[in-house]
């Protein structure tokens, strides 16, 4: 696995559709077949699977978008161009959507916004927004395929729905399809639940057979009441101590020269080899019984240190928030915004060395309670109960997200990669808090960061992203030492 929690979230729930119950704490602690056999149950909890209505709290990271973030809220998208492979069935395409949308509830969810209040609401029927169009005989198909696109992004009603859209583009000798979704209902980890029944539907479909998906889990109506009840409970209340003391803790400030007066766009990137991907995600991981995020967390905290001499770094830890078993529920297979944000602080004071920088950041990730869900109540609150942003007095202007592997969940029977990248996904007025955005994915075997900003120049990114790749680096290439 890698040490992916996302991929060991998939393996749980393959291995639950199988009829299995595999928990994902396990996967980590035995990370072998050999090992983890003995730990694999027969799964026999049955969740509803009734089709839900009605209103629903708004969770953490919704009310955050929505009344915190100063943006045009309809144009805050997730998206994605896959390849069909095969021959297209319009027909069985339209079939496939229709179910989809009857299956997934969080999927037919609207916002209202009611004198400045917004009121999530779910509803019980909602038609699929499925378009094909034939560019096959244009001469300027791709000009006319990225109006058409654009226009996805951008027109999207949160008072009225669909907030996703599936969208098939007949282009000369191949047919493309894209996924947009707003991200008030999806994460992620979402997309990856849709593409396998997307593979999954179209296939019985195509072959005449009743399109049968996987069962629902708990849904996300579920989820945000029982966040709701777990706001009002003495664990809450404990547990949020945790969080007020690491308010107490002095960070270092970033500094302020080379700044980008513009308020433009910067970014850099830079892309491991082959080689260099595979000693990440299977030597290192394994030499230091880690995961992958603590490894590029305990590099990048290095890169920030080496770049201004800081030494009490705060890091805005975006998170999948997927804890699965947390109150009780099941969400493994549920579609929604589950994204969790938390600072992580690191203490360099002492100048470990890597393997006590990997013991430091390992140890603060494990010390975290319920992957963060509790430092988002606490600021923002859940429904109509409020949170206190100004307890939180942190300002950790470091954002960080790990994506995982997701280019392997797109090459399937079905699926391929698309070659091109979609762009205009969120409203480029979006004003983000955090001054230095890192992004890591693996494409294609491929390990990818990406920095961008706001606050700081392109020479500085480029020095930062420099800086960045050797200090992962001297943890991959120093790995076999340490063991010795």
């Amino acid at each position: 696995l890698g040490g992916d929690s996302i991929k060991a979230i998939q393996v749980s729930t393959r291995a639950k559709s199988a009829g299995y119950k595999l928990e994902i704490g396990q996967l980590f602690d035995h990370p072998t077949i050999e090992s983890v056999e003995k730990y694999i149950t027969i799964q026999d909890t049955q969740h509803d699977q009734s089709k839900v209505s009605g209103p629903v709290l708004l969770t953490p990271g919704q009310k955050w978008f929505l009344y915190h973030i100063k943006s045009v809220k309809h144009h805050f998208n997730l998206s994605n161009l896959l390849t069909i492979k095969g021959k297209f069935d319009e027909k069985v395409f339209h079939n496939v959507c229709r179910e989809i949308m009857e299956h997934h509830d969080t999927l037919r969810m609207i916002f209202k916004n009611e004198n400045g209040k917004y009121i999530q609401e779910n509803k019980l029927e909602m038609d699929a927004y499925a378009r094909v169009y034939d560019l096959s005989q244009g001469d300027d198909y791709k000009k006319e395929m990225k109006e058409i696109t654009d226009n996805a992004q951008v027109d999207f009603e949160l008072g009225s729905g669909p907030l996703i859209k599936f969208i098939c583009f007949k282009l000369p000798g191949v047919t493309q399809l894209l996924i947009v979704a707003n991200h008030l209902i999806f994460d992620l980890v979402s997309f990856r639940i849709l593409l396998e029944d997307l593979e999954s539907g179209y296939k019985q479909a195509k072959n005449g057979k009743e399109i049968k998906l996987p069962p629902k889990t708990d849904s996300y109506k579920k989820w945000g009441e029982s966040l709701g009840h777990y706001y009002k409970s003495a664990e809450f209340k404990k547990i949020s101590s945790y969080w007020l003391k690491k308010e107490e803790i002095g960070i270092d400030e970033l500094p302020q020269k080379n700044s980008n007066s513009n308020n433009i766009y910067a970014s850099s990137q830079s892309i491991f080899s082959i080689e260099d991907t595979t000693r990440l995600l299977t030597n290192t991981i394994r030499v230091f019984n880690t995961k992958i995020d603590v490894v590029l967390l305990a590099a990048l905290s290095r890169a920030i240190s080496v770049w201004c001499g800081a030494r009490h770094i705060c890091i805005d830890l975006d998170s999948h928030g997927r804890n699965n078993g947390f109150m009780g529920l099941d969400i493994s297979r549920t579609i929604g915004w589950f994204n969790t944000q938390y600072p992580v602080i690191v203490d360099l004071t002492q100048n470990p060395g890597i393997n006590d920088l990997i013991s430091i950041v390992h140890n603060e990730l494990n010390s975290i309670p319920n992957m963060g869900i509790d430092y988002g109540l606490l600021q923002y609150g859940i429904g109509d109960m409020n949170g206190n942003p100004a307890l939180m007095r942190k300002d950790p202007l470091i954002s960080f997200n790990y994506l995982g592997q997701f280019d392997t969940d797109l090459e399937t029977e079905l699926f391929g990669m698309g070659n091109d990248f979609i762009y205009n996904s969120i409203d480029p007025n979006l004003m983000l808090e955090q001054n230095l955005i890192f992004f890591c994915i693996i494409v294609k075997g491929f390990f990818s960061m990406s920095i961008s900003s706001l606050k700081y120049n392109q020479q500085t990114l480029d020095n930062l992203i420099s800086l960045y790749e050797t200090a992962i680096k001297e943890i991959i290439y120093n790995d076999s030492s340490i063991q010795k």
